[in-house]
């Protein structure tokens, strides 16, 4: 996702429970559905728009809406610290597991997003942001 447009357009789309729908258009946007492992890769985008346009304005918006994303994780993350028992679709892990356990590639996913975000709240100078995702 390398246009501002987009990014803003599905970040803007947050359900109230913090994940964006999980398609731009169609059946899925009406429902409640969404596919939790997909926002994670969401937090890329504006990373990368800023890494290649430098529009700090853009990384500013972005942030609230990657914060809600990262958010939403943290109910699910079990004793050991790990996301565990996502409900609805994550299609990245198709074995069951993921219904009863805990998924190494959603929680890569998650490691990850936490450092984009906590580099890209240093980016603009928003170090309580950083500090949450460093946590």
């Amino acid at each position: 996702m390398r246009d501002p447009a987009a990014v803003r357009a599905w970040g803007v789309a947050a359900r109230p429970g913090g994940l964006p729908p999980p398609a731009g258009a169609g059946d899925l946007v009406a429902g409640g559905a969404t596919i939790p492992e997909w926002s994670l890769r969401w937090i890329r985008s504006p990373r990368h728009l800023w890494r290649h346009t430098g529009d700090r304005a853009l990384l500013r918006r972005a942030l609230p809406v990657a914060e809600r994303i990262l958010t939403w994780f943290l109910p699910y993350r079990g004793p050991h610290g790990l996301v565990c028992h996502l409900p609805q679709w994550v299609p990245v892990d198709r074995a069951a597991l993921h219904l009863a356990d805990t998924s190494s590639v959603v929680n890569a996913r998650w490691a990850r997003a936490l450092l984009e975000f906590a580099e890209m709240s240093g980016w603009t100078g928003d170090v309580g942001r950083a500090a949450f995702a460093r946590a």
